[in-house]
């Protein structure tokens, strides 16, 4: 059984140098060929930083918006925008301003290095925020692990005469239809 031809039976073989060259070109473009153990592990270290890199980034990021609703809540009052009764009338979420500012950040500085890193925050913040409107929806319409209990998360002017939203008041309304 004859075995496989490898690139240091090429670069030792008697062949004039441009052909090795050009033999060494053509098989490095057969995937898995030639591949030393070292340039397979290597491709592995890379890819492993670049996980560990973007984890790292998604816990920073998630954490420092964490920490914002930790402190001012899951939205804030907009300044100097009232109701005539002094009550606020623009709530921004945290998560989105979050976004918002690295998003900005990202836009101010394009040709920094930081710029990836600032729209992946950006990203992660419109993630976050998403994800609790989704989750506020959900709540509202009462289908959630516990079902209509659920209703005290859901926003304001999200609930029915009833107090819910959605399939319970309309399985209530069908309830009450003679027949």
């Amino acid at each position: 059984m004859d075995f496989p031809l490898t690139r240091r039976d090429i670069f030792v073989s008697d062949m004039p140098s441009h052909e090795k060259s050009a033999l060494a070109r053509v098989l490095s473009r057969v995937p898995g060929y030639a591949k030393s153990a070292y340039g397979t592990v290597r491709s592995h270290v890379v890819a492993t930083g670049s996980v560990v890199q973007g984890a790292a980034e998604s816990a920073i990021a998630g954490g420092l918006i964490g920490a914002a609703q930790g402190q001012f809540g899951d939205s804030f009052a907009l300044p100097g925008f009232k109701n005539q009764d002094g009550t606020p009338s623009v709530q921004i979420p945290v998560a989105a301003a979050a976004a918002g500012a690295a998003y900005a950040a990202a836009l101010m500085f394009p040709q920094e290095e930081v710029a990836p890193t600032l729209k992946r925050a950006g990203d992660i913040g419109v993630g976050i925020w998403t994800a609790s409107l989704a989750k506020t929806w959900v709540a509202s319409l009462g289908s959630g692990p516990t079902g209509a209990s659920k209703q005290s998360t859901a926003p304001a002017g999200m609930t029915g005469d009833s107090g819910r939203f959605g399939y319970d008041r309309i399985a209530e309304l069908a309830r009450q239809i003679p027949g």
